[in-house]
């Protein structure tokens, strides 16, 4: 699903532009940004950028053209910071907002580097034997009483069970 970020903006910038604790000033916004992207520059240092530009240097339309320079994770969190701070000052724009960026539980998105963890690097470690191929087999027993009660019913007095690692099933020992 393909999210309408101008739609969303524009209903953000309803709320963000109201006098009192919903309003946003331009250092405000830059600091939730920079907790995003710590190397955005501050509020001085961003505007005298846009000055010698010749951009302009109004709310609504530094505060898009920063949202949409930011990667969609990125503009997707910073969305979701602001509305925690100011969603109830419009219950009804917060909940479009919600609805248009995929529903009423607005989540953070993960991303791992792809050099922290990769099939090459797996295939590396047991090419050089740093892994163990073999599942772990432990002979830990277990009594009756130690066991949930799923399991316990039906095993004799004195019985035992094993835990199979590899499968992660309870093994009964033979007999009664």
């Amino acid at each position: 699903m393909a999210v309408d970020w101008n739609a969303i903006y524009n209903l953000l910038f309803k709320i963000i532009d109201q006098p009192g604790d919903a309003h946003y000033s331009g250092p405000r916004f830059i600091r939730h940004v920079q907790e995003i992207d710590p190397a955005f520059p501050d509020y001085n240092d961003y505007l005298r950028v846009r000055n010698d530009r010749n951009e302009s240097t109004t709310r609504k339309h530094y505060f898009n053209d920063i949202l949409f320079s930011l990667p969609e994770h990125q503009r997707f969190k910073l969305f979701s910071n602001i509305l925690v701070e100011v969603g109830q000052f419009n219950a009804d724009f917060t909940q479009r907002i919600k609805t248009l960026m995929g529903g009423d539980v607005v989540a953070p998105s993960a991303s791992i580097p792809a050099d922290v963890w990769n099939t090459e690097r797996l295939n590396s470690m047991l090419a050089n034997g740093q892994v163990d191929r073999r599942p772990e087999i432990r002979s830990d027993a277990y009594n009756c009483s130690q066991l949930p009660r799923r399991f316990s019913q039906g095993l004799c007095e004195g019985q035992t069970a094993t835990r199979d690692a590899s499968q992660g099933h309870p093994r009964f020992s033979e007999g009664c």
